[in-house]
């Protein structure tokens, strides 16, 4: 294809067309500065032009088509045709005008990495990618990605995504990362709209990242992923360290967050902190989710810190998933962290592997179908270490089948303290403020229970307890 150099300004071209001598050819950033300041001055008689008619880019574009630290302006939309556009280094792509929008068929990878170099310093704003997967079905629609920032034996860096992308209806995910360090996603808005793709296959994620170090993914809106909104997932034998998620709004997808665990022998996901983020559990009767969804889930990780996080599940409690599943997961931190309406608040199981040295402090775990705080290990794999400090636990097991405010299972060394633990409805349904069994040493203090309907605290014979200094009556069976 050619380039359509009447919609696709290079920076050649931009330097070229400025007359005045005052201002050196050097880089895109002071050409483009200049011709904006320029416009304003002459009464935007020379502005860029905007068109809504479709723009031809070249599918390879080489790292000698701009300069270092040059870019590519894209206005009205833009057609890639059969063949993605390969990503060079020290490339701005920017989208002039309202937005650019860039579609692909519906099996094709939008922009890729190219095959001979290692993409750094590489960024996008201002655009809209439209992978056109509803009309796709089949396996090989999963691998269609909207940007995909991966070539084998490569490592990309210091790359940019956002702000203001938007990305809808891809097969594959919106922004896959692999290989890939030190690179910050934000402000995009992601409707991937894959939750079904082809019999039995679900399409893929929001934001994906297989390997990576110090990431940061930022001020995201992201809904209907037939996988999650964020994943982080390393490939056998890949790493993911030191990733910070802030401040996104996800909804409707398989999970809202997950960190499931690598395949074969990927080492622990370690160092995530994830805060002031607000999830909607999807609906797990959906097409393609197989009557699971979860809000947040953590496998195989270590060294994850959860703060200020709002996990809602659907207006039709009997459709939500579970809003925060933990496993095999060592050293991870709640701190006010809150679910409702889901199916359980939050669930943490080992039956493999093992769940140590884990704190909730503060947060609300309320009206959901089961218990509020599942916490269960096994007979052959205990859970340890655990605090629970300052949260309140209320109007949980709205199923009415026979579920807690917290229920402790095969715990050793366990502390709830400071807790309230109660049901206020008027039809009465949590079964009891906190039940404990099968555990050893066990501190249950300062907590206030009532108005559950078969006991406030629930001792098990098979526990060694230390309590006091409770409120509502204390039964030991």
């Amino acid at each position: 294809m050619g380039w359509r150099t009447d919609k696709a300004l290079t920076v050649a071209q931009l330097s070229n067309n400025m007359s005045d001598s005052l201002v050196p050819d050097t880089t895109y950033w002071q050409a483009y500065a200049y011709q904006q300041i320029k416009n304003i001055l002459t009464g935007m008689d020379n502005r860029i032009p905007i068109s809504d008619d479709f723009t031809d880019i070249p599918t390879a574009i080489a790292d000698s088509d701009v300069t270092t630290f040059g870019g590519l302006l894209l206005t009205g939309a833009t057609d890639l045709g059969d063949t993605p556009a390969d990503i060079p280094s020290d490339m701005a792509f920017s989208g002039v005008g309202a937005i650019t929008e860039i579609s692909s068929d519906n099996d094709k990878r939008i922009f890729q990495q190219k095959a001979s170099t290692s993409p750094d310093r590489v960024s996008f704003q201002n655009m809209a990618f439209d992978g056109n997967s509803t009309e796709a079905s089949g396996a090989i629609v999963q691998h269609a990605h909207a940007i995909d920032m991966y070539q084998s034996g490569q490592t990309s860096t210091n790359n940019i995504i956002g702000p203001n992308i938007w990305i809808k209806d891809v097969g594959g995910d919106g922004v896959y990362l692999r290989e890939s360090d030190k690179n910050i996603v934000h402000a995009l808005n992601i409707d991937v709209n894959n939750q079904a793709i082809g019999a039995n296959l679900r399409g893929r994620n929001g934001i994906a990242v297989t390997d990576g170090d110090s990431l940061i993914i930022a001020n995201c809106y992201i809904r209907r992923a037939g996988n999650a909104g964020i994943d982080l997932e390393p490939n056998a034998t890949e790493d993911i360290s030191r990733v910070v998620i802030s401040n996104c709004v996800i909804e409707d997808s398989l999970y809202g967050i997950a960190i499931p665990g690598g395949a074969g022998a990927s080492p622990p996901i370690s160092y995530v902190s994830i805060s002031n983020c607000v999830i909607k559990v999807g609906d797990k009767s959906a097409t393609g989710f197989n009557t699971t969804t979860i809000g947040i889930i953590i496998q195989a990780a270590e060294t994850v810190c959860m703060s200020n996080i709002w996990v809602v599940g659907q207006s039709d409690q009997t459709k939500s998933g579970t809003g925060i599943f933990i496993d095999n997961a060592d050293r991870v931190y709640l701190n006010n962290v809150n679910v409702t309406r889901c199916d359980r608040g939050l669930q943490i199981f080992s039956d493999n592997g093992t769940n140590d040295y884990i704190s909730i402090i503060g947060g609300e775990f309320s009206e959901n179908q089961k218990h509020g705080l599942s916490l269960n290990g096994s007979s052959g794999n205990h859970i340890g270490n655990l605090i629970v400090k300052g949260v309140q636990i209320f109007n949980n097991d709205n199923g009415d089948t026979g579920f807690d405010g917290i229920r402790v299972d095969y715990c050793d060394n366990l502390i709830v303290d400071g807790c309230l633990a109660f049901d206020d409805q008027g039809s009465q349904t949590q079964d009891r403020g906190i039940t404990v069994q099968n555990s050893g040493n066990v501190v249950i203090s300062n907590n206030i229970c009532y108005g559950n309907t078969v006991s406030q605290i629930q001792l098990n014979s098979n526990t060694t307890n230390e309590y006091g200094h409770n409120i509502g009556a204390i039964s030991i069976t």
